[in-house]
């Protein structure tokens, strides 16, 4: 098993800059000398990034092309490199790189990194980019969790004709809950009753953005995430500046737990708690498999940010001070 502490979560700082301002050419991740990724016992295997051509002199169009050869010069069939950290660590900043991207650029990458792999006869490559695939960008406690980049590698595997039934009925229902309140589609509706007893519909609040936590108070995690919620510069500045509404959510029915807990928070928040019987079921309009869940949307209700940790949130909320 994958363990994210291993490895740099952040994207590496040089590839980040140097695509910031469109300057990456003839960068070569450790060594400069152009080799391609090796295995001995006398050296470490390196990751060589693409050589962007200077006629690319646009950064969006730079980015295109370094998502787009990025594996370039990493051999898929050399299986030693499945025990490297530096295959690890090239994913993650695959990922860091991504965001750069229009979503079908991107999953046009995903699907050609994996094409690659599995043209490994043994298809143990192919094995690995999926669980580096799972473990960083569909669990939901992965802090470079992203259901957009994880979508084309469920599809992939779902249309792979060595994916057994039992897989691919697990597959079907992952595709099902990530299809649900996508980046750019209006978030589903729903009612949430408040401490008062009166009710409300999350599409009823005008604001220019809402910031939707759905926790359970009996959750530390969700305890965490509210406090750097309610520590963050970025939600108080644009709260005061009548920009930005929270709501959080509790889909439970522990009305005890709730109300005590609800006495923590900042009375400009709204907490709200599930009905009885709602209809459709909350788990069926959202995936809260594994609560918190934090969702951005805009003053149309349509989802910016989805399923995101406090820290990307925070990103985000810098831009639109």
């Amino acid at each position: 098993m994958i363990l994210f502490s291993k490895i740099k979560l952040k994207a590496n700082n040089g590839v980040k800059l140097l695509l910031a301002f469109g300057l990456l050419a003839a960068c070569h991740s450790v060594q400069r000398d152009g080799a391609q990724a090796q295995t001995s016992s006398q050296k470490e295997p390196t990751f060589r990034l693409p050589d962007i051509p200077a006629t690319l002199t646009v950064p969006e169009e730079r980015a295109n092309y370094l998502v787009a050869h990025y594996w370039d010069y990493f051999d898929f069939t050399d299986t030693l490199l499945i025990r490297s950290a530096v295959s690890e660590q090239a994913f993650v900043d695959y990922t860091s790189i991504l965001p750069y991207v229009a979503s079908d650029t991107a999953a046009a990458s995903i699907r050609q990194m994996l094409i690659s792999a599995e043209k490994e006869k043994s298809r143990k490559m192919l094995a690995y980019f999926l669980d580096l695939a799972e473990q960083y960008w569909y669990d939901g406690h992965s802090p470079l969790h992203n259901n957009e980049y994880y979508i084309p590698v469920a599809e992939y595997m779902l249309s792979d004709i060595c994916t057994n039934a039992t897989e691919k009925e697990r597959l079907t229902y992952r595709l099902a809950q990530m299809m649900k309140n996508r980046i750019g589609e209006t978030a589903s509706d729903f009612t949430y009753r408040l401490p008062t007893g009166k009710t409300g519909r999350l599409h009823e609040i005008q604001s220019g953005y809402i910031l939707l936590l759905f926790y359970n108070p009996e959750c530390s995690v969700c305890e965490e995430w509210i406090a750097a919620l309610q520590a963050s510069p970025s939600v108080r500045s644009l709260q005061q500046a009548g920009k930005l509404t929270v709501l959080l959510f509790y889909p439970g029915r522990n009305e005890a737990a709730w109300k005590k807990q609800a006495n923590l928070f900042p009375r400009v928040w709204i907490n709200g708690q599930s009905i009885e019987n709602p209809f459709p079921p909350y788990d069926e309009l959202y995936d809260l498999n594994i609560l918190p869940v934090l969702y951005l949307l805009d003053k149309d209700k349509k989802t910016l940010l989805k399923e995101v940790s406090p820290t990307v949130l925070e990103d985000k909320l810098q831009t639109l001070q």
